[in-house]
């Protein structure tokens, strides 16, 4: 990998009004004017697509850079990461007042693009950057101008910044402006060219509006999607209503056109762009802004306009609707009104229902339905929407069945096939233990609706995060497992299983990453297990901690057997006789160097699966899973880390014989991302009171609800996914029972700012449906998923 910058000669002199322009000659290197310019009324984001179009436009033709002849180049693409990059390096630069330093492109960090650009989430071949400053406008940067008789330079009249600029090697282009008052220059703006490595996934190109239909309170807006879709499915758009100033998320997300906005003012203009996002949008951002359209809404008296299904979803006797609403048709809606047999007959929502979505119950599983729905106001109902057939379907009552950790993917081994690609979906049997393991048949039994499962990502060599989805499911927006650069990290998860006994894993990072799965225990239907597994949840009680034990911290390649039935501070009974394995969390504090543990049931032989892993000293980490236990309720624990380690187990429930809850098993789905703009957008705030977070519906990355109750009102647990983005401190998260008292034990730790860490567990839930959050870091953004409940 070669960084190619290069530096030049710095260029001369050129006086005005006592001004100086000085032109430095890196590769893709910077220049000042001293010309004073009016600022245009635009959005720096506005402002850096201007500047895409015209690089895109000097491209198009040959031209001479100096002394070399450069035939016309293929257009660049955006990509919001060099975006972001150079955004930051030409805020950095005002803010620092370090561009007339000899060299600008490495910050006083020390930090060079190639730095910048990778640590941005860009994996390249060859980068390379402008820089330019002083000019207000894009125009003024690439071309320069003559003011009052005297030639102020832009990057083309520079041979090292027009070179970077026609170089056929570059693929990508990120711009970023900054105004930045009170410095040297005000204006700064950077350029960052690069050629990716294989197997990156990036955002999709620029939709392009076809048409507007004006209607009442509302627009419909048909467009044409991306040529190319960034190498990833495209699952929604975003639009803006005043030229892209402010952009909303399509609410249900959706990528069919049209898109029909609703809630407007007649009479008022609206100036609408797109944007285009396919499933990698949290790492790569969205596409570029289409074109611009002007349309206003328009009073139509009349019925109703057809709705449009987005989403028809069969549950255990029910069906879950999402649509999109047609026109009003001028007056206030009053009702929809639903159709099971394709709109022979039709049935009101009682209560009135007047948004999306809604769930239909009261309806046989097994049996399909052809699903209509249509919009009512006082001059009737509308036209029906197109009908779409589903069939409720009982999801399983399972039994927990616990077994010793038995590795059943393991993408290092040949087996395993290789590596997963950035971007990369595979399909993955979960039935057998690998070879090298062993090679037993049938680990997981037929039949199984669920795996409870510990995930390792081995040495990952770029921030990023798999994505784990049951077999038949295409793909999923949510993430099993998260790491920064260099991190071997583990999290115990579960997982609904295909009818195959199949999973799928996604690597959402921007390099080639491995995928380590060890099964800890699968679900089977009641009425197919031989032993009985019904889950009780209980509050996280902490039953061991190293610290108060008089052996100390455990030593490297040695086993240490823990007794996991009764709070270690009080002796109070948490796991009774008759539990045969237990749901925990273990932690591991400040360890003196990296290292992994090894956790499984105090009366079998050793396992060689890790349990929880750390890549460096210092590390406060955390993990949630299933483990057997000993008759007598001990687990054994074994140390492999070269130095003592202190660790800490808390458990949050137990699986027993006839008492207790059933597991039913769910598709993956994200119940609230406090970075989305719903329900509440805001950091979890520093020790401050809990924040109360439901977790009953599915969500869109912009918040809104997409499917509701997929956790019942009878759920009395849940199957969860915890992450931390985003961190501004060290710290750590207690996730509990919204109707319990803080508990003293956490279910996330994480030693510094700028972490990512995920954890998943399984919590109690009142009637509500409702978890509480607490941090003790400064600040940090969280995430819960939701893989299935007990009830």
């Amino acid at each position: 990998m070669t960084d190619r910058i290069t530096h030049g000669a710095r260029a001369a002199l050129v006086a005005l009004l006592g001004a100086a322009l000085l032109v430095f000659g890196l590769f893709g290197a910077g220049g000042s004017s001293a010309a004073t310019v009016t600022p245009a009324a635009l959005t720096p984001g506005q402002l850096e697509e201007q500047l895409l179009v015209i690089t895109n436009e000097v491209r198009a033709q040959g031209r001479w850079c100096g002394g070399t002849w450069y035939p016309a180049a293929a257009p660049v693409r955006y990509d919001a990461r060099l975006a972001n990059a150079a955004r930051a390096h030409s805020t950095d630069a005002g803010v620092r007042n370090f561009y007339d330093t000899p060299d600008p492109h490495t910050n006083p960090d020390g930090l060079t693009p190639g730095d910048r650009v990778t640590a941005a989430g860009f994996s390249w071949t060859t980068v390379g950057e402008n820089m330019h400053a002083w000019w207000s406008t894009p125009e003024g940067a690439m071309y320069g101008a003559v003011i009052n008789g005297v030639k102020y330079n832009g990057w083309l009249d520079s041979p090292a910044h027009c070179a970077n600029i026609m170089n056929p090697a570059f693929t990508f282009l990120g711009n970023g402006y900054a105004n930045v008052p009170g410095s040297t220059y005000t204006h700064y703006w950077t350029q960052n060219f690069a050629a990716p490595q294989p197997g990156m996934v990036f955002a999709p190109d620029q939709p392009r509006i076809t048409g507007i239909t004006p209607g009442d309170g509302q627009l419909t807006v048909n467009f044409t999607p991306p040529v190319w879709d960034g190498g990833r499915p495209i699952i929604t758009y975003l639009y803006s209503l005043d030229g892209g100033a402010s952009w909303v998320a399509r609410n249900p997300a959706s990528p069919a056109s049209p898109l029909v906005i609703s809630g407007l003012t007649n009479g008022v203009t609206y100036q609408v762009r797109l944007k285009a996002a396919n499933d990698a949008f949290f790492a790569v951002g969205a596409s570029l802004a289409s074109n611009t359209v002007a349309a206003s809404p328009k009073t139509i008296i009349g019925p109703p306009g057809a709705p449009t299904l987005a989403e028809v979803t069969p549950v255990d006797g029910g069906i879950r609707l999402a649509w999109q609403a047609g026109s009003t048709g001028g007056l206030p809606l009053r009702n929809y009104e639903y159709s099971l047999n394709g709109g022979t007959s039709w049935t009101a929502f009682s209560p009135a229902k007047t948004e999306s979505p809604t769930l239909v119950g009261g309806l046989k599983n097994g049996v399909e339905y052809r699903i209509a729905i249509r919009a009512v106001n006082d001059r009737g109902p509308g036209p029906a929407s197109a009908v779409k057939a589903a069939t409720p379907y009982a999801s399983p009552a399972s039994v927990f069945v616990p077994i010793n950790p038995v590795r059943v993917v393991d993408t290092r081994t040949t087996e395993g096939g290789s590596p997963l690609a950035a971007g990369e979906t595979r399909t993955f049997s979960v039935a057998d233990q690998i070879a090298k393991a062993g090679g037993a048949k049938d680990v997981v039994p037929s039949g199984a609706t669920a795996i409870a499962y510990n995930l390792t990502a081995p040495a990952a060599s770029s921030v990023g995060s798999l994505s784990v989805m049951p077999g038949d499911v295409p793909s999923t927006s949510t993430a099993a497992i998260a790491w920064r650069s260099g991190e071997s990290i583990a999290n115990g998860l579960t997982v609904r299983l295909d009818p195959s006994r199949q999973i799928r894993i996604t690597n959402n990072a921007s390099t080639t990453g491995n995928a380590v799965v060890d099964v800890l225990g699968y679900y089977l239907p009641a009425e197919q297990a031989q032993a009985t597994g019904r889950f009780t949840p209980v509050p996280p009680t902490r039953v061991y901690d190293s610290a108060t034990d008089p052996q100390g911290s455990l030593l490297f390649d040695t086993t240490r057997e823990i007794n996991v039935t009764k709070a270690y501070d009080t002796g109070a009974r948490v796991v009774p006789t008759e539990a045969s394995s237990i749901a925990y969390v273990i932690t591991v504090v400040r360890p003196d160097s990296a290292g992994h543990l090894r956790v499984y049931p105090g009366h079998e032989d050793p396992t060689l699966a890790s349990t929880i892993n750390w890549a460096k000293s210092g590390d406060v980490i955390a993990n949630g899973l299933n483990v057997n236990v000993s008759p007598t309720g001990t687990v054994k624990v074994y140390g492999r880390s070269f130095a003592p380690v202190r660790f800490l187990v808390d458990v949050v429930g137990y699986y027993s014989g006839e008492s207790g809850a059933y597991y039913h098993p769910v598709n993956p789905a994200t119940a609230y991302d406090s970075r989305a703009p719903e329900p509440l957008n805001a950091l979890l705030p520093w020790g401050q009171p809990s924040r109360v977070v439901a977790v009953k519906d599915a969500r869109t990355s912009a918040g809104a609800i997409a499917a509701v109750d997929v956790i019942p009102p009878t759920a009395v647990a849940v199957a969860y996914n915890a992450s931390v983005l985003e961190t501004r401190s060290t710290g750590h998260l207690r996730l509990y029972p919204a109707d319990q008292p803080l508990p003293f034990s956490s279910v996330l730790n994480w030693p510094d700012a700028d972490y990512i860490r995920s954890n998943g567990g399984v919590v109690g839930v009142p009637s509500t449906r409702t978890v509480a959050l607490y941090s003790s870091a400064i600040g940090t953004h969280v995430r819960v998923e939701t893989n299935g409940y007990f009830k």
